[in-house]
Order: structure tokens, then C-alpha cells, then sequence
């Protein structure tokens, strides 16, 4: 017969090595990490989410298509890659920040890289 565990047992028949062994083994999605400390549960969810499959394929994706406009902008500096930006904790980009034309964004891009270029010099 199973029977549950109690903190009163603590000292007696649970050994502190016993608590710490289950508390150390608990996911940081648990339960127990959302009430103990629910910033880092919920960073950690978040973390979780960012490394499945499809969304590493859509942060590739991403990338790639800023390389390929910055590389026709004339840019010798490629852009920070989107996954890690945002696993570092950063925002993704907001959508204020995109030009609405494409004449727009090639015209932003160069900008972008002409300021680069002139920093680097």
C-alpha cells in the first residue's frame, strides 16, 4: 500500500537528504518552482517553448531572411540571431519598428549598414 509522505516525518523516518533529493529532482515546470519561485518557473516554460522544433525552424527562417537583406543592403555585419536574442531574454522585434514598403525596409537596411560601416571606421 502506497501511503503519501508528511514534513512531520522530517527528522524521523524522512531524512533531509530524502527532501533534498525530491526537491532537486522537480522539473522547474512543477508545481512545487511555481509556488517557490514563479519568475524563474515561468522563464523557464518560455525557454521551453523556444527550443521546440517548430519555433527554432521559424527563428532560422527569420535569420536567414535578414541576412539576405542585409547582404543586399551591402552590409558587411549580419544581425544577431533572432533564438538567441530571445533566449537571452530580449523582446522579439516590434512590429513599429519595420518599414510598411519594401522600398522602405532596402532604404532602412542601407541606412543601417552605412551607419555601421561608418562606426567601424
Amino acid at each position: 500500500m502506497l501511503v503519501g509522505r508528511s514534513l512531520s516525518e522530517l527528522g524521523h523516518t524522512l531524512r533531509w537528504t530524502d527532501l533534498r533529493a525530491f526537491i532537486s529532482t522537480q522539473s522547474t515546470a512543477s508545481n512545487f518552482w511555481r509556488a517557490i519561485a514563479p519568475e524563474e518557473a515561468t522563464e523557464a516554460q518560455r525557454r521551453t517553448e523556444l527550443l521546440k522544433l517548430p519555433n527554432q525552424l521559424l527563428t532560422m527562417i527569420h535569420d536567414a531572411i535578414w541576412d539576405v537583406a542585409y547582404a543586399r543592403a551591402g552590409a558587411d555585419h549580419r544581425p544577431p540571431r533572432l533564438l538567441a536574442d530571445l533566449l537571452a531574454g530580449g523582446e522579439s522585434p516590434s512590429a513599429e519598428a519595420a518599414p510598411a514598403s519594401d522600398v522602405e525596409r532596402e532604404e532602412k537596411a542601407r541606412t543601417v549598414a552605412a551607419q555601421m560601416r561608418s562606426q567601424l571606421a
